[in-house]
């Protein structure tokens, strides 16, 4: 009877769902655009073509072929073939004529973005959202594609399940903000390119003023990903040699690591990579009705790429801080090289040249006998160094601030490049990572096994602070899915709690879950004679190496976590 089970499991193949039905994509990138505008972006820089988008297109192509896409199923618009007239035309012919109900469809875009006037009255805020074709012709708006049209075409597939993501930005100012108050403002760096062009004296073609006021841009049962909101930049950032836009990087990673994540799982995580890895400013945004966030992402992951474990090495090895150096206004070549010299004899740096991949960068100028420096991140984050007269000053004033960035190369060591179960690390608002002074957080744990909890805060300033386990709380055994809450209920009744507070900063959070537990008072943990026991100078290195060294040992079973997190003060 063996025939007869054959033709059972045949007929099984057969039975029609979601996770095997009909899947098409049109992934479209553009880099390099026909038309540029001549002037300058808000900021008073040249708006320039992006270096990203080709790559993000070959990353979100490698991840749909996790999820059952074939090669046949994806059609690719890049730069010239980008244009208003084919993304249209492919649009209509490949996604809604040719696929049916039921049908997975995936529409994808990496490129400039903007906003023009609303012309129709459907927008509450007054602008409408626009993708920039290859052709987008940016004084006038011609060739551009507002959000109206696309909510337009996207009504045309009905019944089919459509995911929509969008890697491009709406403003043109790099910010950072708290509560919807701007806190900061970020410089232009080498490492980063806004994905946006500003559309001048807007002229919406009759096609666009016709679109009725009730077709809404997302229409029901849309799943919409962007990688900022409406009135935020989006960034492509330089790792290594190349750029990606940064949340398509996150959402890529995360749909080839994760196994079987619902949309909503995929969408926190790769915001997570986005604001924890990554460090950038804007906060990627998800579109839908609660029901269709927690069905599996992309009707479920087929094959997950094998991930070959890469060795934590056992030593300390050149981590240091990678400082580019920009001409400093004041000085002279000679002058200039004096400076550098002095900079390369600090043993936490490297120097390297401003267009290459860099950790610092440092600018500024010298007026009136004294130096006047500020200190970037890759992101434009700035520290502004204190005004000193010589050198030898400068030097001093500067190995006090990379303190920070070297420590968060050595911390970053600790890594698990696949680990075996999932250790989660928050903070009492999840939905962002800055906090102005005088507010109150705490940090919240939870491991998926029964773990033992290293808590470790690296401060603005480069120092170790261990959050867990503390004064109150001495044993650091944690049941399976338990969160602890720094400070709890107990500390509380003590009258602790932790508040922001100069000198404000970013901060770098780490948790370590292990299913056996770390001799803590071999990394002279565990006197406990303050609340947190803190960990400086150089005994930080030490430390770091001694934990990296009982984690490869092989005798542990481990995992971990990081955010960062910045405070500020109530006005930029």
């Amino acid at each position: 009877m063996k025939w007869f089970k054959i033709i059972i499991i045949l007929l099984l193949l057969l039975i029609p769902s979601f996770s095997m039905g009909a899947r098409r994509a049109l992934l479209i990138g553009v880099a390099d655009y026909k038309l540029l505008p001549s002037g300058l972006n808000s900021k008073g820089k040249p708006v320039t073509d992006l270096r990203g988008p080709v790559n993000d297109v070959n990353n979100m192509k490698r991840a749909l072929l996790c999820y059952g896409f074939k090669e046949k199923d994806i059609k690719i618009l890049i730069n010239s073939k980008a244009t208003r007239q084919n993304i249209e035309r492919v649009f209509r012919q490949w996604l809604i004529e040719g696929t049916r109900k039921g049908d997975l469809v995936v529409f994808y875009f990496s490129g400039h973005g903007s906003r023009v006037p609303d012309k129709n009255g459907d927008e509450a805020d007054g602008k409408d959202e626009v993708i920039l074709p290859y052709n987008a012709v940016p004084s006038g708006g011609e060739n551009i594609i507002i959000d109206d049209e696309l909510g337009l075409w996207l009504s045309m597939l009905k019944g089919r399940n459509v995911i929509v993501i969008i890697d491009s930005c709406y403003s043109g100012g790099v910010v950072r903000g708290v509560r919807g108050k701007v806190v900061s403002y970020l410089e232009s760096t080498p490492a980063t390119k806004v994905k946006f062009i500003p559309i001048t004296n807007y002229r919406p073609t009759q096609a666009v003023l016709a679109i009725p006021k009730d077709i809404l841009d997302i229409p029901p049962d849309v799943i919409f990903l962007t990688a900022s909101k409406e009135d935020e930049v989006a960034l492509e950032v330089q790792q290594g040699n190349e750029f990606y836009g940064g949340f398509t990087l996150g959402l890529t990673k995360k749909m080839q690591t994760l196994k079987n994540p619902t949309y909503k799982e995929l969408f926190e995580e790769s915001k997570k990579y986005v604001w924890d890895k990554l460090k950038l400013p804007q906060n990627p945004q998800l579109y839908a009705s609660r029901d269709i966030i927690t069905e599996p992402a992309f009707g479920g992951t087929v094959s997950i790429p094998e991930v070959t474990p890469e060795p934590i090495p056992s030593h300390m090895g050149d981590e240091r801080v990678l400082l580019a150096i920009d001409p400093i206004k004041g000085l002279s070549n000679s002058q200039m090289k004096k400076l550098k010299k002095a900079v390369k004899r600090l043993q936490i740096v490297k120097l390297v040249k401003s267009n290459a991949f860099f950790d610092r960068l440092l600018r500024g100028e010298k007026k009136r006998g004294k130096y006047y420096l500020r200190l970037l991140n890759r992101i434009g984050d700035v520290e502004i160094l204190k005004p000193v007269s010589t050198i030898d000053e400068v030097i001093k004033e500067l190995k006090k601030h990379l303190e920070y960035a070297y420590m968060v190369k050595q911390l970053a060591r600790i890594r698990h490049p696949n680990p075996p179960f999932k250790v989660e690390i928050w903070v009492t608002d999840r939905n962002r990572r800055d906090f102005f002074f005088g507010e109150e957080i705490t940090f919240g744990i939870r491991s998926e096994r029964d773990a033992y909890i290293l808590l470790i805060n690296l401060d603005s300033e480069g120092n170790f602070h261990i959050i867990f386990p503390n004064k109150y709380h001495r044993d650091n055994f944690v049941p399976a899915n338990t969160t602890v809450l720094i400070p709890d209920a107990k500390m509380r009744a003590q009258e602790f709690k932790l508040v922001f507070g100069p000198p404000g900063g970013e901060e770098t959070v780490k948790v370590i879950a292990t299913t056996r537990p770390l001799n803590l008072r071999n990394f002279g943990i565990g006197e406990f004679r303050r609340t947190f026991e803190n960990i400086t100078g150089n005994t930080r290195t030490i430390f770091v190496k001694q934990v990296i060294e009982n984690l490869i040992s092989g005798n542990f079973t481990w995992s971990e976590n990081t955010i960062v997190i910045r405070s500020h003060k109530s006005s930029p």
